[in-house]
């Protein structure tokens, strides 16, 4: 467990309304969003950008002032396929600080995920930081994470980052979104994905496979077709199936499972203090954790370590090895999972 501190903040849709949009209850509501979204957001000069800004500030103020009067109207908008793209994009976001309900959350995801828009126009960051929460959440991020995968240009430099070299590549957006989602949805994706000898990220997918450590995960790459495979991906393989790197448990472990299991809890209901309490007074506490979780704990453990992926930075993605690192210690405790 690294000592370096993650920011753990949360960053703030399907059935359109009952109401069609064009009715008239919905007139100027439309009316305004054609106003206000009236632009072409890939040809802003700085100074056209910033007048835009305020001109969706008194969007969003004149929307919230008038919640109970246009909230239909926003949500029949952002899920009208044919509405402006941006506006989809902004809205939807704006819809769930309103609400956020299962309903907003989904047609969010549904638009992030479709947006036709170049991701460097949205702010990659944005884009790849709501959905790995969304992921969190149990939302299914799949398309969108193959296509950070597929697509290089995928890249972005994290909001907490003080250095251009702290940019997290596609590869580094592809894992937060896969690592997301349960283990049980992103699976099978992932393997039908490095089997398949065409795909062009075959090896980057199989590195993600490998890195969900599950049985499930173990038995589908024991049936993967390795031809045409990299002597490093053959010998990744290897190391998985019968020396995945375990952390090495602590003789004599100075924390116990119960505050483990306490601090991990707490995590989960939002308070990361007694966790990063922990961190501070063990800098290698994962060691304790191979030593005294049990493989009844895998559950909370998975979950625990798909919550640290909603940072989006480099500690993220450290916290998430560390814990994948745990994970197969314990594993190896229980009699039930294949050794190689």
């Amino acid at each position: 467990m690294k000592t370096s501190p993650l920011l753990l903040g949360a960053l703030l849709l399907l059935p359109c309304a009952a109401h069609a949009e064009g009715s008239a209850s919905c007139a100027a509501f439309n009316a305004l969003v054609a106003k206000t979204y009236n632009f072409d957001v890939s040809h802003l000069s700085g100074a056209q950008g910033q007048a835009r800004e305020k001109q969706l500030d008194h969007f969003w103020g004149t929307v919230k002032t008038n919640k109970a009067k246009y909230l239909p109207c926003l949500r029949a908008k952002v899920g009208e396929a044919k509405a402006n793209a941006y506006f989809r994009f902004d809205g939807s976001n704006l819809l769930v600080s309103l609400d956020p309900s299962l309903d907003s959350k989904r047609l969010q995801v549904a638009v992030y995920t479709n947006t036709p828009l170049p991701l460097d126009l949205l702010v990659t960051a944005r884009w790849v930081g709501t959905l790995t929460l969304r992921g969190t959440e149990g939302f299914d991020v799949s398309k969108a994470a193959k296509r950070a995968l597929d697509d290089e240009e995928v890249a972005f430099l994290p909001p907490t980052a003080e250095y251009r070299e702290d940019g997290l590549s596609h590869f580094d957006a592809a894992r937060l979104l896969w690592a997301s989602q349960s283990e049980e949805r992103a699976t099978p994706q992932l393997f039908a994905l490095a089997n398949n000898p065409k795909y062009v990220q075959r090896e980057a997918a199989l590195s993600l496979l490998l890195d969900q450590a599950t049985p499930a995960a173990h038995d589908l790459v024991l049936k993967l077709d390795q031809k045409g495979l990299s002597a490093d991906a053959v010998a990744a393989i290897d190391k998985f199936l019968h020396d995945p790197g375990d952390v090495v448990p602590r003789d004599k472990p100075k924390i116990t499972r119960a505050q483990f299991l306490r601090a991990f809890n707490d995590l989960l209901k939002g308070d990361s203090h007694p966790f990063f309490a922990l961190v501070s007074d063990v800098s290698d506490g994962e060691r304790d954790a191979a030593a005294v979780l049990l493989p009844t704990d895998l559950p909370i453990l998975r979950r625990v370590r798909r919550r640290f992926l909603v940072g989006c930075n480099q500690h993220s993605l450290n916290y998430y090895q560390d814990f994948t690192g745990i994970i197969f210690a314990v594993m190896q405790k229980d009699s039930a999972i294949p050794k190689a």
